[in-house]
């Protein structure tokens, strides 16, 4: 008896054990099931709102340019009104400056012409004054040229008179500051050095060629007297120590002159002496056997 109810309970346990199961199954089933369309929905859920984003940014993209094409537009606009302006700026200001520059460059030679016409006056005043007073200079100069020309006749004439008279070509240069001007003048031992010499005295022009006149007759006296006083040479030196040589033709002269002969060509050398010096003759003569 006892078995027999035992093997009714253990039965019994395992069919209420094999309903649990299979009731824990359905569930577990259930709730895969729900599971599984949660993720279907879930899923679904996401793919709207992944397209409804994409969507959005599509639209805000679009948004975008349109903004960005309308904000271009208007920096466009503004950029030529901007620059419109600036242009009409710069063009007024640089019609103000050319007129101002205009204005002021008239001025500028209104005011050069007036000073111009003053300078010009003014130059001209002294240039009259200088003219003037050049002719006043020059007058007084001329009397006084006159006057020592006088005095050089009277005391030519009182040595005449008198029995103490020279030659006339030493008389001419024996008067006091006339003397004294011709030994400066010979003292250069240059032509050239005596003329801008005589010049710079001031004198006026037809007194310079009286006194340069003067200058060479008393340069040619001093000469001649320097070569009476030497041996019957060739060649050779006088008291003085100014060389001379031989030239057949002229005699005696001076090296300085016959460098100036030479140049000229009025003389030739023609033979070298013992001493071996230049002898010169006229070139005239030996030109063609030269």
């Amino acid at each position: 008896m006892i078995p027999q109810l035992y093997q009714q309970a253990y039965q019994k346990y395992l069919d209420d054990y094999s309903m649990k199961r299979q009731a824990l199954g359905d569930v577990n089933t259930q709730e895969q099931n729900e599971y599984a369309k949660y993720l279907d929905e879930l899923n679904q859920y996401n793919a709207d709102r992944n397209f409804a984003y994409g969507q959005y940014l599509d639209d805000y993209s679009r948004m975008q340019s349109t903004l960005a094409a309308l904000q271009g537009q208007e920096q466009t606009d503004y950029d030529r009104y901007h620059t419109g302006l600036l242009e009409e700026e710069d063009r007024r200001r640089y019609e103000d400056e050319t007129a101002y520059n205009r204005e002021q460059d008239r001025l500028d030679r209104e005011y050069q012409a007036q000073r111009d016409a003053l300078d010009d006056e003014w130059r001209q005043k002294e240039f009259d004054y200088g003219v003037g007073r050049d002719a006043v200079e020059d007058e007084w100069r001329q009397r006084e040229w006159d006057y020592n020309l006088r005095q050089d006749a009277l005391d030519r004439a009182a040595r005449a008179a008198s029995g103490s008279g020279g030659s006339g070509s030493s008389e001419s240069a024996e008067n006091g500051e006339t003397q004294s001007l011709i030994d400066a003048m010979i003292s250069y031992g240059d032509d050239a050095r005596a003329y801008e010499y005589l010049v710079r005295q001031g004198w006026t022009q037809s007194q310079i060629e009286q006194m340069w006149e003067f200058y060479k007759t008393e340069k040619a006296r001093r000469a001649s007297e320097e070569l009476k006083n030497v041996p019957n040479e060739t060649s050779g030196k006088t008291p003085s120590g100014r060389s001379y040589v031989t030239v057949e033709g002229y005699g005696r002269v001076t090296q300085e002159d016959l460098d100036e002969m030479l140049a000229r060509g009025e003389v030739v050398v023609i033979d070298v002496d013992e001493y071996g010096n230049n002898v010169c003759g006229s070139t005239k003569k030996y030109v063609g056997v030269l």
